[in-house]
């Protein structure tokens, strides 16, 4: 497959993370396999299905979620996208937005049609651990010891 054709899947991923919503998940089957892995630092799940249920799952509870894509490098197997994922939870930094950089690793399927691999990396201490008051007071303790 032409890289203008997986260039369309990466803008079709982007513009579904750019605004994650219950509504658009169908967008995804034009996105990944139907048996696409998918791994974050939370969950693992196989299959498209699943993946649909993990998204709208996650996205239930905060006030919002969205991904700013910054840089991408990719070729006819997969690739990488840089990003920082904004989401605002009522329980989590008194419902203000929490910015968490990540990357993502991505492996096309043989025709390169879709995503067949999606694994994101972040630190989920940025995300949750460092909001929560006595684990972010903790936190920050084991970091402020970890540079002395």
């Amino acid at each position: 497959m032409s890289m203008s054709s997986q260039d369309d899947v990466i803008q079709s991923l982007k513009n579904f993370y750019a605004k994650m919503e219950e509504a658009n998940v169908d967008e995804l089957n034009r996105v990944y396999a139907d048996n696409v892995a998918f791994s974050d630092p939370v969950h693992r799940v196989d299959g498209l299905p699943a993946l649909k249920t993990y998204l709208v799952n996650s996205i239930k509870n905060v006030s919002y979620c969205h991904f700013d894509f910054t840089h991408q490098l990719l070729n006819s197997e997969g690739g990488y996208l840089t990003w920082q994922m904004r989401f605002a939870h009522p329980k989590i930094q008194r419902g203000e937005e929490v910015v968490v950089p990540g990357v993502t690793q991505l492996k096309f399927t043989a025709d390169g049609a879709r995503i067949l691999e999606h694994t994101d990396y972040y630190d989920m201490g940025a995300m949750v651990y460092e909001h929560v008051p006595v684990m972010g007071w903790l936190t920050n303790q084991v970091k402020s010891r970890m540079k002395n």
